[in-house]
């Protein structure tokens, strides 16, 4: 702290005009080695300083920051450009283990991004469908999402559970929700998750079921522990 200015600071000031590109401008830091570039009047060191583009305005516009690309992937209207921020993401994960940072922090970044990818997915694909949905639904993320300890992509593992309907309600109630599943599916592997193999998502009938058929499927996994049912149970009771 007590260390002298001209010990440490770079010189001469490095300055630029304000229509200057945030390319330029990160070309220019390069060159100089410096972080931080002083915007004056009419881009001279010798006229008023009207501000100071850093390397972290940089990184944020060029995306690799977590609130650009959550940001990014909630106003995105194509699956296209959801695909794009996702991919950013790995690029940030990447960043983060070169800076080591703990994994847990990492973990609950990449975390939030993959639920807000599955979130607006979901809102995209129920625009695709001729009506809105006929009840209130749930969709569960499963396995490592579920979890929430998923870094790179994975396979899709996923589940619907809808509200009760009445019995003459039930067939086009599902159909629905199979429907919109088979979209949302489609929508995530285009982003980059695979299809699960095991076929372990909601648009598979056995994993997209009302809240009544849910409670009596666990019940009977509980209650009737086989081989099979262990190995659903350890997928399936690790839900988000």
């Amino acid at each position: 702290i007590e260390t002298q200015v001209t010990n440490i600071m770079s010189s001469p000031v490095i300055t630029s005009k304000k229509d200057l590109t945030v390319a330029d401008g990160q070309l220019k830091m390069i060159k100089h080695n410096i972080g931080h570039l002083c915007i004056t009047k009419d881009g001279t060191v010798n006229s008023k300083l009207v501000g100071v583009l850093t390397h972290h305005d940089v990184l944020v516009t060029l995306g690799n920051n977590p609130s650009v690309i959550l940001k990014e992937i909630k106003r995105a209207t194509r699956i296209k450009k959801i695909r794009s921020a996702r991919l950013k993401a790995n690029t940030l994960l990447k960043s983060y283990l070169e800076q080591n940072i703990p994994i847990s922090h990492i973990i609950k970044v990449i975390s939030q991004i993959n639920d807000v990818v599955t979130i607006r997915t979901i809102e995209l694909a129920i625009q695709k469908m001729p009506t809105p949905p006929p009840v209130p639904f749930s969709w569960l993320a499963l396995g490592s999402q579920g979890r929430q300890e998923q870094l790179l992509f994975t396979d899709q593992d996923n589940a619907i559970v809808f509200d009760d309907v009445k019995e003459t309600d039930y067939e086009y109630t599902k159909a629905y929700f199979l429907e919109l599943a088979k979209l949302i599916s489609s929508a995530l592997n285009k982003i980059g998750f695979e299809y699960c193999e095991a076929d372990m998502m909601a648009s598979n009938p056995e994993w997209c079921k009302s809240i009544t058929e849910w409670k009596e499927q666990f019940k009977n996994w509980i209650l009737k522990p086989d081989e099979k049912a262990v190995l659903l149970s350890s997928i399936f009771f690790d839900y988000n």
